[in-house]
């Protein structure tokens, strides 16, 4: 296995998604050649509320079979008190 050499820092709750595999598609406005294995950072910000309401409204980024994993993620993460 090759070991991990670069990171990307990403806001959650779209980090977390990332590394439990409910977001596969990560946009940038900068290209790069690099394909491998990455290190996912995510920043000591609080997780942005208004993305967790926008979500539950229905994921746009999230594919379809994902959904009701990504929404049960998104409540637990959240709301980790509720039963989900």
């Amino acid at each position: 296995m090759e070991p991990i050499t670069r990171a990307l820092s990403v806001r959650n709750p779209w980090a977390s998604l990332i590394v439990v595999g409910l977001k596969g598609i990560e946009n940038r406005t900068w290209n790069t050649n690099f394909r491998g294995r990455i290190a996912i950072h995510a920043g000591s910000r609080p997780p942005m509320l208004d993305a967790y309401e926008q979500f539950l409204e229905g994921p746009p980024l999230v594919p379809r079979a994902n959904a009701a994993r990504f929404r049960k993620y998104m409540k637990q993460a959240f709301h980790p008190t509720e039963s989900g």
